[in-house]
C-alpha cells in the first residue's frame, strides 16, 4: 500500500519571516535590559552622591561640635570663618565658597600616661604637650614661637598614616585680640613625625604660612573648602578637609572630584543669642563667643546624569550647636 503524506517545510519567506519577529523581540528585550541596567547604575550612583554628602555633613557635624574643647580661657580660637566676598560664577551663577576653621581636639585623647622608671618622662609630656591626663589640667592651645612651623608632641599616630592629615591649619590670636588663620604646607618642609617612646604616640611638626608674629596663641585646626580641581580634563570642584596651601594641597579631596558629582559652594554662619546670623564675632554687637547658640553649614552640589548636562543645584544644610562654646544664654 502506498502512503501519500501531504506534508512540507518552511519556504525561504517564511523563515525569513520568523527571523526578522525574533529579532524584533531580541532587539526588544536587549532595549529593555539596557534601559533597566542604565537606570539602576544612574540610581546606584546618585545613591552614593547621597550616601557621600551625608557622611561629610556628620564629620563637619561632629568638627563643629568638638570646637573649643580645651581651649579653656581663649574661646575665640574655637573657630574662624574666611568669608568669601566675591563669589565665584558656576555656570553664569554665583556660589559661595566660605572658608572654615575649627580647633582640633582629637590628639587630645590621652588620660594618663605611665611614667618610666625615673618619672622624668611623665613629667614631659606634661610640660610639652597639649592633652588632658589625671594629673594635670589640659589647654588646646600653644604659644608660637616663630619660624613658620609649630610642634605637636605625643600625637596618637592612626591606622596607616600619622597624625599630619589631620591638621589643616592653625587659628591665631594676637595680643590685639585679633584673630587670623594659617593653612599648613603639606609637602613643604614639613620635619617627619618621629617616636618619642610611648608606643602609638608621635611629635610632628607643621610647616605654615608665614605672617604670624611670635608669641601669639595658636589653636591646631581643621579646615574646610571649596576648591578646583581638573578631573578628566573639566575642572571640577571640591570639598577638602585639611586642603592645606594651594600649592601643594592634601593629596585626596574630601567630597566630589568625579566627573559626574561637583560641590559647588559652602556658605557658613553664626548664630548668637539675639538670633541674629554673621559670618564673624563682633563683641559691639554682642557676638562673641559665649553668646554663640548655632553654627549653620549649607553645601551645594550638583550631579550630571547619562545626558551629560548638569542636573539642579542640591542645597544640604546643617545646623550644630557647638556644646564646648555655648554657655547657657538664651
Amino acid at each position: 500500500m502506498n502512503l501519500v503524506t501531504n506534508a512540507r517545510g518552511y519556504t525561504l519567506v517564511e523563515m525569513l519571516v520568523g527571523m526578522v519577529i525574533l529579532l524584533m523581540v531580541i532587539a526588544g528585550a536587549l532595549s529593555f535590559f539596557i534601559f533597566q541596567s542604565t537606570e539602576g547604575f544612574e540610581s546606584f550612583r546618585l545613591k552614593r552622591v547621597d550616601e557621600a554628602v551625608g557622611l561629610a555633613q556628620s564629620v563637619i557635624a561632629r568638627d563643629i561640635l568638638e570646637a573649643g574643647f580645651g581651649l579653656g580661657d581663649h574661646p575665640e580660637l574655637a573657630m574662624y570663618i574666611v568669608q568669601d566676598t566675591s563669589p565665584v560664577s558656576v555656570d553664569g551663577t554665583p556660589a559661595i565658597r566660605d572658608q572654615l576653621y575649627l580647633s582640633y581636639s582629637g590628639y587630645l585623647t590621652m588620660e594618663s600616661a605611665t611614667p618610666a622608671a625615673t618619672g622624668s618622662f611623665a613629667s614631659a609630656v606634661r610640660r610639652n604637650t597639649v592633652f588632658l591626663d589625671s594629673m594635670s589640667g589640659y589647654q588646646g592651645f600653644l604659644t608660637y614661637g616663630g619660624s613658620d612651623q609649630f610642634t605637636l608632641r605625643y600625637c596618637p599616630k592612626l591606622t596607616g598614616t600619622t597624625f599630619v592629615n589631620n591638621v589643616g591649619g592653625v587659628i591665631a590670636l594676637d595680643a590685639a585680640g585679633t584673630v587670623t588663620v594659617r593653612d599648613v604646607l603639606y609637602n613643604d618642609s614639613i620635619t617627619t613625625c618621629t617616636n618619642e617612646g610611648l608606643d602609638g604616640y608621635l611629635s610632628c611638626t607643621f610647616k605654615i604660612q608665614s605672617g604670624l608674629a611670635t608669641n601669639q596663641w595658636i589653636a591646631p585646626a581643621v579646615s574646610y573648602r571649596v576648591a578646583d580641581q581638573n578631573v578628566q580634563g573639566k575642572q571640577i570642584g571640591t570639598l577638602w578637609r585639611n586642603r592645606g596651601g594651594d600649592a601643594t594641597p592634601a593629596a585626596m579631596p574630601f567630597l566630589g572630584g568625579e566627573h559626574y558629582f561637583r560641590v559647588i559652594g559652602l556658605e557658613v554662619d553664626y548664630q548668637f543669642a539675639n538670633s541674629t546670623w554673621a559670618k564673624t564675632w563682633n563683641t559691639g554687637a554682642n557676638q562673641t563667643p559665649a553668646t554663640l547658640k548655632l553654627v549653620r553649614v549649607r553645601l551645594t552640589y550638583q550631579t550630571r546624569g547619562k545626558a551629560a548636562k548638569w542636573g539642579p543645584r542640591h542645597v544640604r544644610t546643617i545646623v550644630v550647636s557647638p556644646r564646648n562654646l555655648v554657655l547657657g544664654n538664651s
